[in-house]
């Protein structure tokens, strides 16, 4: 036992404290005078550490044999907290993220004979940061400086990180650019703060200011190299490598992992494939899953199969990964078969790709029928229920949820989603009205399928495409009895019912054609026997004595199909 403890063994700490587990409510033979006892001899050990090894064997007893409910009881049994005893309760609560519970702390804490002090609202702007809290950390920063303490490093630290993490990097700037005294933290934090703001530029341009006061470390070299990689500069990038090999900088694991990201959205896979090579032996599942990315990224689908086939562990980001990939490189039924073996294996299904493949997907611009098709694999449920669960959601989310609603037929559902989208202050774009107008044609509602449409030009100042236009004249331009050419786009855009509608419904697509207007093909999948096979319809020519079984177009991998079934 070190020094700081002479009349106090390990075996001593333990017998002070209650013999309770996590969460289980405390004995009533346990008094509010034994728990003050308990409180004072522990506070009064901390106070006597000297070295964090000492803190930490403290720690870790209280740990053992206590809980957050026990230190709150313990607290509340002093007669008068000093300003430790109140830092350590809040300073619990943070490490749990428990933003509600510290910031209560604090205010009793202000009504108490105690002040708060310069450790103290740092921990309090660290869970606030933690958990994007701003109002809660600006009112406390705001209490910070009214006591004098905008003069205090780490203060004024915890003040540029939090308002970083929240994306208020203007705040931030001015903090650091009135601090006296700006440290290493000072300065990688407002760095990382302008990378969360999606400020890449500015960001690179601290890292070269900080230069002349401080030496860059490798959390400044993660951040420029997180900003090369935003900007998709080469030149960059190997610019800022370099300096690393120069300076003899520690290449830890997510330091390395962020160079071959880097590497791949600057469009350099050689670069990225050395360092992957050189990482052997320390490689984890990012490694792995960043270099497969990279393939994926650049087209190579056969290379990154490969990898994932030959990776030691995967996540459920692997799988992800690997099937959001083959969705932007059009391979659907290999997606769809990869997700069958996901579900197989039984791996995490609250944490489903279709979430997943609405993230992937933002930087390819995917159509609303790519995020209808993702959709449409599973139950629209299903779908429902990883929706409801995402802890964020953005414009894209609510788009491919509107745009599965449109798949299935769910008109009014996908209207409802739109209005609560919009009334959240998220702006639609141009996919999300393909997706609306598509469910209003399914749905047949004319007069809402007109109101959305006026709306994307009137109030959201989105030029209509070929594709809205498609949507519209799909069904909600059917009621213009006098128009003849619309009765028979409307044919065309139904199932034929008879043989004696084909060569209406050919014309129909030759005016089609030459109007530059295309309609979405449809397409099913089935699995047989372990293997998907996927239909879909072509605007192909087939011989007469086919339309009455196929009902339109040619559908590939039938006659596979048959063969698969009559050898069942």
């Amino acid at each position: 036992m070190p020094a700081c403890f002479p009349s106090l063994s390990a075996r001593e700490i333990l017998t002070l404290l209650p013999r309770t587990g996590r969460r289980r409510p405390f004995s009533s033979s346990f008094s509010a005078a034994a728990a003050a006892a308990v409180g004072t001899h522990l506070l009064t050990l901390l106070e006597r550490c000297a070295t964090l090894q000492q803190i930490k064997q403290v720690q870790g007893q209280m740990l053992l044999t206590g809980d957050i409910g026990y230190g709150r009881f313990v607290l509340s049994s002093l007669e008068s907290p000093n300003a430790f005893s109140w830092n350590s309760a809040i300073r619990a609560h943070s490490d749990c993220c428990d933003v509600g519970e510290a910031v209560l702390l604090y205010k009793m804490m202000l009504m108490s004979s105690a002040r708060p002090n310069n450790l103290t609202y740092p921990i309090l702007l660290k869970v606030c940061a933690k958990t994007r809290s701003l109002l809660p950390g600006g009112q406390i920063f705001g209490h910070a400086l009214q006591l004098g303490m905008d003069s205090d490093a780490f203060v004024s630290n915890s003040a540029i990180h939090m308002f970083g993490n929240c994306g208020i990097s203007v705040a931030a700037r001015q903090i650091f650019d009135t601090m006296c005294d700006r440290d290493l933290v000072s300065w990688n934090s407002m760095i990382n703060g302008y990378l969360r703001s999606g400020r890449p530029a500015e960001a690179l341009e601290l890292v070269r200011d900080m230069e002349t006061e401080v030496e860059p470390d490798e959390v400044t070299m993660m951040g420029a190299v997180l900003c090369c990689a935003m900007l998709g500069d080469l030149d960059l990038a190997r610019k800022y490598h370099s300096f690393i090999t120069e300076k003899d900088l520690d290449r830890t694991v997510p330091l390395s992992n962020a160079l071959m990201d880097m590497y791949v959205k600057c469009g350099s896979l050689e670069d990225a494939e050395r360092l992957f090579l050189c990482a052997e032996g320390r490689r984890t599942v990012v490694t792995w899953t960043t270099m497969m990315a990279g393939y994926l990224k650049l087209g190579s689908s056969e290379l990154a199969r490969n990898l994932f086939e030959e990776m030691p562990t995967r996540d459920v980001v692997s799988w992800n990964v690997m099937i959001g990939g083959y969705v932007q490189l059009g391979r659907a039924k290999d997606a769809l078969s990869l997700f069958h073996e996901m579900q197989r294996l039984r791996v995490d299904p609250m944490r489903s790709p279709w979430s997943t493949f609405c993230r992937l997907a933002h930087s390819s611009e995917p159509t609303a029928w790519e995020y209808g098709r993702i959709a449409s694999w599973g139950s629209i449920i299903s779908a429902r229920s990883v929706f409801s669960e995402m802890p964020e959601r953005n414009a894209l989310t609510w788009t491919a949820m509107i745009s599965g609603l449109a798949i299935h037929g769910l008109g009014q559902d996908a209207i409802s989603h739109f209005s609560k989208m919009t009334a959240g202050g998220l702006t639609p774009d141009g996919v999300t009205f393909l997706g609306l107008l598509s469910a209003c044609s399914h749905a047949g509602l004319v007069d809402d399928g007109r109101h959305y449409f006026d709306q994307m030009r009137l109030k959201y100042n989105l030029l209509p495409g070929l594709k809205h236009y498609s949507c519209m004249s799909g069904r909600l331009t059917v009621t213009k009895s006098g128009c003849k050419r619309w009765r028979h786009l409307r044919a065309a855009g139904q199932h034929v019912r008879g043989a004696s509608l084909w060569s209406e419904a050919d014309k129909v697509r030759a005016l089609m054609k030459r109007r530059g207007l295309e309609k979405t093909p449809g397409c099913s999948s089935i699995e047989v026997n372990g293997v998907v096979h996927e239909f879909t319809a072509r605007d192909q020519p087939i011989h007469s004595g086919e339309r009455s079984t196929l009902a339109r177009g040619n559908y590939s991998g039938t006659s596979n199909m048959c063969a698969d079934f009559s050898g069942r």
